[in-house]
């Protein structure tokens, strides 16, 4: 084995050694393993010792969506993207790690359950995180001798080796839609700014084209299908990524909590399910009125079973029409009119915080327990 020195001082061989806060590992396959399982670890220590230790002092839930995001992305999310500029993510085991720090975290500030949908948590905050758009970056910046060791990289990548370059191409293309298809990483002697910041605008594009695929694609997220988001003075667009309008406006938390559980199918009703060959009819059939399948658009609209139920529907109907909100019979919607009902009075600005509050006495009904319904 050769002997390296400088300035006659021996250099010794180690097997991992830390350089401006990320750790190298010479025995591992990924050289940034043992780096992504110190982050994993970081990340969620200041997670459940900083962000939501603060609910020991306010309660739990009581902190705002938007101050909570912002307290993730200071506390949680800086340790979980820190060197991704130079480490793209190949390794799946890895990522893994970072990856359910984040989702637990998300899940605990919308308030729900280890089963809930990966995807809809990103659809509900604010960004999406690109680290191989960091990685395109520096190529821009890099100094003129670590240029040479990229060029390095990339004559390795065109012999089909191993290389931090072909890593890099790896990780882009792999984003690749029909609708966004992602072009290769190019060349060093054909790259400019303009490419660099298309190629980087494709890659967002194409990543949001997933979340919305991976929603429009699940059976028991059926009301946020073809959302948009409303604005205040303007109409509703639509948004893949941003703090939805229910987690800015409404600050009581368990009517957040009440709506957002609806939404993301995490509800008691027994009519929603991704696959219904998996549950008898009977057993999705309404508790209360046993004629209709136990749906959100069917508890909140047309059940007319429960006394208390009418009482807090109409009760809803006046206070819609204070809104200047035309007044309807939903006894008599049928399905999709009731659907269609449900959804637009959820994506209104000015409607929600009725909505929420109808929605949170509801949903406590139907969480009474099942003798309250006879069985």
């Amino acid at each position: 084995m050769p002997h390296f020195s400088f300035d006659g001082v021996p250099i010794p061989f180690k097997r991992e050694e830390v350089y401006v806060g990320i750790t190298f590992n010479a025995t591992e396959r990924n050289v940034f393993a043992k780096h992504y399982k110190n982050k994993a670890h970081v990340a969620q220590s200041c997670g459940f010792g900083g962000l939501f230790a603060l609910e020991l002092h306010v309660g739990r839930g009581n902190i705002p969506p938007g101050t909570a995001v912002q307290l993730y992305t200071t506390l949680v999310d800086c340790h979980l993207i820190h060197g991704a500029d130079i480490s793209p993510d190949v390794d799946d085991a890895a990522l893994s790690l970072l990856e359910a720090i984040q989702v637990s975290t998300l899940r605990r500030i919308l308030g729900l359950g280890t089963r809930s949908a990966c995807s809809v948590h990103r659809v509900g905050t604010p960004a999406i995180a690109v680290p191989a758009s960091c990685s395109l970056l520096i190529i821009l910046e890099i100094p003129r001798h670590a240029h040479l060791a990229l060029q390095v990289s990339e004559d390795l990548y065109n012999e089909h080796c191993s290389s931090w370059f072909g890593d890099l191409d790896r990780v882009i293309t792999s984003f690749a839609t029909s609708s966004h298809p992602v072009r290769a990483l190019p060349l060093l002697e054909t790259m400019t700014p303009n490419s660099i910041d298309y190629l980087i605008r494709t890659i967002k594009a194409s990543q949001a084209d997933t979340l919305d695929k991976k929603i429009a694609g699940s059976v028991s997220l059926y009301l946020l299908h073809g959302r948009l988001e409303p604005q205040e003075d303007v109409p509703s667009v639509h948004i893949t990524t941003i703090l939805r309008h229910p987690l800015r406006r409404v600050q009581i938390a368990k009517h957040r909590y009440a709506l957002t559980k609806l939404l993301l199918d995490q509800h008691a009703l027994h009519g929603v399910h991704s696959d219904n060959s998996h549950a008898p009819l009977a057993l999705q059939q309404c508790r209360m009125c046993h004629a209709h399948l136990e749906t959100p658009e069917h508890m909140l609209l047309q059940c007319t079973a429960d006394q208390d139920t009418v009482t807090i529907r109409q009760e809803f109907m006046d206070r819609l029409a204070t809104l200047g909100r035309p007044r309807f019979c939903p006894s008599r919607f049928t399905d999709g009119a009731a659907l269609y009902w449900l959804r637009s009075l959820i994506f209104s600005w000015d409607s929600i915080q009725i909505v929420l509050t109808t929605t949170a006495r509801l949903t406590r009904i139907t969480e009474c327990p099942s003798a309250r319904f006879g069985q």
